[in-house]
């Protein structure tokens, strides 16, 4: 893949990732990772190093535009990224067919969840805070998978990107 599509996905995917930001929610830090969309579809086309790396650089073009590089949030986000990339490469390149790409963003979406977790307990929280929030984060992951999973079906079904 060519540089400039490699920056015009990282920059979607950081427009993606400002506007949810912007998005009403239960909690502050809950969102939809619609982000997400830009790694799951280009893992599904097997572009695996793409992928990760629009995963990372939208983390740091996101936290940039916001102001918070290597802040907590961004910590937490670059953490959450890197898991679920990981998460999703390893099965789109792995199983692929195996699992169907809701249930590869359903993993995904619990491995970025738990990245965050990771983060926090190592950075700044204590064990107890984890194991409080870890059914919320779950349950979210698995909700927010889905959301992202449908999403990326569509984006794919109708070339979206490219």
């Amino acid at each position: 893949m060519q540089m400039r599509q490699i920056a015009a996905l990282t920059a979607l995917a950081a427009a993606l990732s400002l506007a949810e930001r912007l998005l009403p929610g239960p909690l502050p830090w809950l969102k939809p990772g619609l982000a997400n969309i830009i790694t799951l579809a280009l893992a599904a086309r097997g572009e695996y190093r793409t992928a990760v790396l629009v995963s990372i650089l939208r983390s740091f073009v996101a936290a940039l535009a916001w102001g918070g590089l290597f802040s907590p949030g961004h910590i937490f986000s670059l953490a959450g990224g890197i898991c679920a990339a990981g998460v999703t490469v390893f099965l789109c390149r792995v199983l692929p067919g195996v699992i169907s790409l809701i249930g590869v963003s359903v993993a995904a979406a619990l491995a970025h969840g738990l990245g965050q977790l990771a983060a926090g307990r190592l950075l700044f929280v204590s064990q107890d805070a984890v194991l409080a929030v870890l059914p919320l984060v779950l349950l979210a992951a698995v909700a927010t998978g889905v959301l992202v999973g449908l999403a990326t079906r569509k984006v794919l079904a109708r070339g979206w990107l490219g």
